[in-house]
């Protein structure tokens, strides 16, 4: 049986602890500073920890992508006028795309670029890419069927 929700590596699951649970890796993915085309022109300040008048627009901080992106920003001296939190990637995108606000993101969610008016930038540094995957029961007779949607979900992502 698949679990009912994808996770990143950070969440560790060891055989002694979860002896009928694997975790089935999916892919890895890299950080971006999306950023309006408007404002683009500030990328390179914002990832040297220089002022800008650009605010952050971020997932509440109940998100493990918060919890990681706030540690880059204190670690990197990344700085921003205010933070907007929202629920929603979609909203990230909404609200990066029509203001004056950026936001770090993994990969994936930036890939969506054809759907919005965004720059996407490689982080420098670069935060360590996150695996993610599915958890998955071993022994199971649906064993095939979990491969067969981790084959499918991996050949979407080479793709796009």
């Amino acid at each position: 049986e698949i679990m009912p929700s994808l996770v990143g590596s950070e969440m560790c699951i060891r055989d002694r602890d979860y002896p009928d649970i694997k975790f089935e890796k999916l892919f890895d993915e890299e950080w971006k500073l999306i950023i309006s085309p408007t404002y683009a022109n500030l990328a390179t300040s914002i990832m040297a920890g220089e002022t800008h008048p650009l605010k952050a627009v971020l997932l509440s901080e109940y998100f493990e992508t918060r919890k990681i992106v706030d540690k880059y920003f204190a670690d990197n001296n990344i700085k921003y006028t205010n933070v907007t939190e929202v629920n929603t990637i979609s909203s990230i995108l909404d609200l990066v795309e029509g203001g004056t606000s950026f936001s770090i993101l993994p990969e994936a969610f930036s890939a969506l670029k054809a759907q919005y008016r965004l720059e996407i930038f490689d982080l420098n540094p670069q935060l360590p890419p996150r695996t993610i995957g599915l958890l998955v029961a071993k022994n199971r007779s649906s064993k095939k069927t979990v491969e067969k949607f981790c084959d499918l979900v991996r050949s979407q992502l080479t793709q796009s």
